[in-house]
């Protein structure tokens, strides 16, 4: 996992702030987004609709304008909030010749530059919905890799490179990414959000911060 457990806080949130400091942010669409995770988290409508809305101020944009400005957010502002943990925790099963593969609810094309600079074998995202000219759209196709989404597309991508999941490792702080933690046979627990804790302890799955 990325957002909590190998960066503070969240690429979604750096990149809002960045868009303020850059003068294109707005609150409406923060108020709009905070009222469709709400709507989401109530069960009140599907999971991809949240994530519609989160494209809507970039609709139109070109991808190729889109990554010079998350190129300036990742450099800036994820790199210095990186885990040095985190660092030392992809070195050490590099060292051991395992795969590295970052999965995430984070766009894609922010999460890629991150897993770049990380060292990372490869990313596991919902990609990022584009027209026939290379922009930004709203279509975003299911599933989408989030809370059993991410089970989904780590299901996909085992089989498809010969990777047993009872020899993986998966580290998240989330709660949302229990159907992961559960399909691995070494679940770590990092930086763990309040609903994740009761389960982790039963569970007794390693913990850290």
């Amino acid at each position: 996992d990325v957002d909590g457990t190998m960066v503070r806080g969240s690429i979604i949130q750096q990149l809002t702030q960045q868009a303020f400091a850059a003068g294109h942010g707005r609150v409406s669409h923060v108020l709009r987004f905070a009222a469709c995770f709400l709507l989401y988290k109530l069960n009140l409508i599907p999971r991809v609709t949240m994530y519609r809305w989160g494209y809507e101020p970039a609709v139109g944009q070109s991808l190729k304008d889109a990554q010079e400005f998350v190129d300036r957010c990742v450099e800036e502002r994820i790199k210095p909030r990186v885990f040095r943990e985190a660092v030392d925790a992809i070195a050490a099963h590099r060292a051991a010749g395992h795969l590295c593969v970052a999965i995430t609810g984070a766009p894609d094309y922010a999460a890629a530059e991150l897993c770049a600079h990380l060292g990372m074998d490869d990313l596991l995202a919902t990609p990022t919905p584009l027209d026939e000219r290379g922009c930004i759209t709203t279509e975003v196709r299911e599933p989408v890799c989030y809370a059993d989404g991410k089970l989904d597309y780590l299901m996909a991508y085992a089989a498809q490179n010969d990777v047993d999941l009872s020899r993986s490792y998966f580290y998240t702080d989330s709660a949302s990414d229990v159907p992961v933690l559960k399909a691995v046979g070494h679940p770590r627990v990092v930086n763990s959000q309040l609903l994740l804790w009761p389960l982790a302890l039963v569970k007794r799955w390693p913990r850290t911060r």
